[in-house]
């Protein structure tokens, strides 16, 4: 379980976080959704250890937060190492042999079996965030953090990588947390989202829980529901 408790974060004495509580239980993919420019990477970045909050708690299965003990993480901007081929990048994190040993699964599964001795630069920009989430599924982390992984694809791509995020969602579980600005986004990927209101300093609202009737629809549904819970969500961030 992630929790955190009455944070509050300053970054050279101005003031980004305040009052930030939020939970995450075992199998729960958390959205976080905000304006860009909310801080919604600094609270990832607290939770992976990265910051030191200003006040208040966070714990990962009860213990303070602190770097490696959360190792899934698919960053904002692309960091694929340029010189390593697209497995040896996703091996590059593995944690263990059996990690290791299921890579030709994980990457068949990601459409890119064919693509494996490629370097990112012969990628595409599609294809090189598939391997940055095999790279942090490879990791065989707990706990998976992704920020806004989708956010510079194009409306086909994205939709594509959506689809199968719910899949891997299904056939390799993880717990963990999605941070998007994109509230359409969050209530077709995530079981809770948490809206983070307001700008600098920002702070999270009432979690939403998305029924199980909507997490089980397929990405390109337009089910009225969706419609619904995202223009929630547009006027809690607002």
């Amino acid at each position: 379980m992630i929790e955190m408790r009455a944070v509050s974060v300053d970054l050279s004495s101005r003031p980004i976080l305040r009052d930030v509580n939020l939970q995450v239980s075992s199998g729960e993919l958390v959205g976080l959704v905000g304006r860009s420019g909310s801080g919604k990477s600094t609270l990832l970045n607290l939770i992976a250890g990265l910051y030191t909050p200003t006040s208040g708690e966070i714990k990962i299965d009860g213990e303070p937060a602190r770097p490696g003990l959360i190792r899934g993480v698919v960053f904002q901007e692309e960091s694929l190492l340029g010189w390593l081929s697209a497995i040896d990048n996703v091996l590059f994190t593995a944690r263990s042999e059996a990690a290791s040993g299921e890579w030709g699964t994980l990457l068949k599964q990601l459409g890119l079996e064919d693509a494996r001795d490629d370097l990112p630069k012969q990628l595409s920009t599609g294809m090189r965030k598939r391997v940055e989430l095999a790279r942090a599924l490879a990791a065989d982390a707990m706990y998976l953090l992704a920020d806004e992984p989708f956010g510079t694809l194009d409306a086909v791509t994205r939709r594509d990588l959506w689809a199968l995020w719910k899949n891997l969602q299904i056939t390799t579980p993880r717990t963990g947390i999605l941070c998007t600005h994109d509230p359409e986004e969050a209530v077709r990927l995530c079981t809770v989202i948490y809206p983070l209101k307001g700008s600098r300093p920002a702070t999270t609202g009432k979690p939403i829980r998305i029924p199980d009737r909507v997490t089980a629809l397929a990405v390109d549904s337009a089910d009225p529901e969706i419609t619904l819970l995202r223009n929630r969500l547009l006027s809690e961030i607002a």
